[in-house]
């Protein structure tokens, strides 16, 4: 009797068949039967109604589909060494093909906060290590000063992290704490996303990366 629904809806099912099931204890009552018939029929819908309560106590919410898909990293070690011989290559590069979603996670910097930040080359290097405990570090290189902004996501875009500083010229190593195990659960995966700023044009570069947690 029992239809499984994804969501609210999957509740409201449960309810359902409660419901049917008791209204038809009460009706077996009503209705004249002998004594061994309506003894197997109350035993069998007994237990119906046994098995749709352990089955509505058990149903949890909805799994949600990713919006990003975080599920492959490019392995480091504490040095930031390659553990792999196949690196992500979407990962640690640039990446014109954000989605607006991926945009508008990117806060719009202040006036003040571009004053001598110029257009950049930028190397990006991985982060690591990857996988992490508890902490990892974001390098890079940038040929003249330029505004950073940096944020770190669950593969449902909520944001955990959001950094903004002035990259120097030359090279950038940048410290992030993971210890929060509310923000950064063991086993799951995340993404940090770094957009680069000058003061004439805006944002001019951006990318991803993807990190995995091991505790």
């Amino acid at each position: 009797m029992r239809v499984m629904l994804a969501g609210a809806a999957g509740g409201f099912a449960c309810a359902n068949d409660l419901t049917l099931c008791k209204k038809t204890l009460i009706s077996m009552q009503q209705t004249p039967f002998n004594m061994l018939q309506h003894t197997r029929l109350r035993a069998t819908v007994c237990l119906l109604l046994t098995i749709l309560l352990a089955g509505c106590g058990k149903d949890g919410p909805p799994t949600l589909s990713p919006k990003i898909d975080v599920s492959e990293i490019t392995r480091t070690d504490i040095s930031g060494n390659l553990l792999t011989t196949t690196p992500d290559i979407t990962d640690w590069t640039l990446d014109d093909t954000w989605t607006v979603e991926e945009l508008e996670l990117m806060e719009t910097p202040a006036t003040a906060q571009l004053l001598n930040a110029e257009m950049a080359n930028i190397t990006i290097h991985p982060g690591y290590p990857n996988p992490l405990a508890n902490s990892f570090a974001f390098a890079f290189t940038a040929s003249t000063p330029s505004f950073l902004q940096v944020v770190v996501t669950d593969d449902q875009l909520n944001v955990k992290l959001r950094h903004t500083r002035m990259a120097n010229a030359g090279n950038n190593t940048l410290l992030f704490d993971a210890s929060n195990t509310t923000d950064f659960v063991s086993k799951q995966h995340y993404r940090l996303y770094y957009a680069f700023y000058s003061a004439a044009d805006g944002l001019y570069y951006k990318g991803h990366g993807d990190l995995r947690i091991e505790r």
